[in-house]
């Protein structure tokens, strides 16, 4: 969803349902409630701001007030990757997550352990929530956080699947061509994000014909 200002008295709020979303209202407006939602603000340019403005401090940001905004869109790959997050008053610091790689490399059936930290220790209790943002290049398993273990939910055209937990299995699936896709980790009472570059290689013909599927290889 994008909320644009047409003018000084108008607010244009352009909404782009997902599959799941239109099943949901088809079934009439009570199925369609919405219990949840975030804000992001990834169009914004924050190197913009300029204290140095002769019209003065109404204006250090008028740069970043006409940015345009990016169209509303359901693709993860493309939005919502900068969400806002809501700190404690006296809070002094931004929370970070940490031992993290930003890129993981496997070959088809070979798998990661993603194992999340948060610098301030507060997601310690309530774990992480992990986004693949393409189910055709993996598939997810997670642990640690009880009522969670186990349970992947889906959504999207393309398969996005999202779990809880503090430590993620990620399982790499065979494919025809190199594949790339991106994993989101968020701490769940931090709000801190972490963004990953998941590459699954293509598939590998060995000299006798036979396909190297990577199940006997190491990562």
């Amino acid at each position: 969803m994008a909320i644009i200002n047409g003018d000084s008295s108008t607010v244009v709020v352009d909404a782009v349902l997902t599959k799941k979303g239109r099943e949901l209202l088809a079934q009439g407006k009570e199925y369609f409630k919405i219990t949840k939602y975030a804000f992001a603000d990834d169009e914004v340019d924050y190197s913009l701001w300029d204290s140095s403005n002769e019209q003065g401090s109404n204006y250090y940001g008028i740069k970043i007030e006409n940015l345009p905004l990016m169209e509303a869109s359901t693709d993860g790959n493309l939005s919502m990757r900068n969400k806002l997050i809501t700190l404690n008053k006296d809070q002094t610091r931004v929370s970070v997550l940490a031992g993290l790689s930003s890129t993981i490399n496997l070959n088809g059936n070979q798998e990661s352990t993603i194992t999340p930290g948060t610098n301030s220790g507060v997601d310690d209790q309530t774990g992480y929530t992990i986004t693949l943002f393409d189910s055709t290049a993996a598939s997810i398993e997670a642990s640690g956080i009880a009522g969670h273990e186990g349970l992947v939910s889906s959504s999207g055209v393309v398969t996005t699947l999202t779990a809880v937990g503090t430590s993620f299995r990620i399982i790499a699936k065979n494919q025809a061509s190199l594949k790339t896709t991106t994993i989101a980790i968020q701490g769940n009472e931090s709000g801190a994000t972490f963004i990953i570059t998941l590459t699954v290689n293509a598939l590998e013909v060995l000299p006798d014909g036979t396909v190297n599927t990577g199940q006997t290889s190491g990562i």
